[in-house]
């Protein structure tokens, strides 16, 4: 099974060690905050479009 927690937090440490390496506005920052938004929003619809089914 997939975990999206573990994933987002693997995501954002990856994210604090690339802004650390390259710098905020580097490309390779802004894409990983790109694909961590991505990742945060899937979690998101997951967990409510099951919630409004109980």
């Amino acid at each position: 099974m997939f975990n999206h927690v573990q994933h987002i937090e693997e995501k954002r440490k990856e994210l604090l060690l690339t802004a650390e390496n390259c710098g905020f506005n580097a490309a390779e920052t802004l894409l990983c905050s790109k694909e961590l938004d991505e990742l945060i929003i899937r979690y998101q619809r997951t967990r409510y479009s099951t919630a409004s089914c109980v």
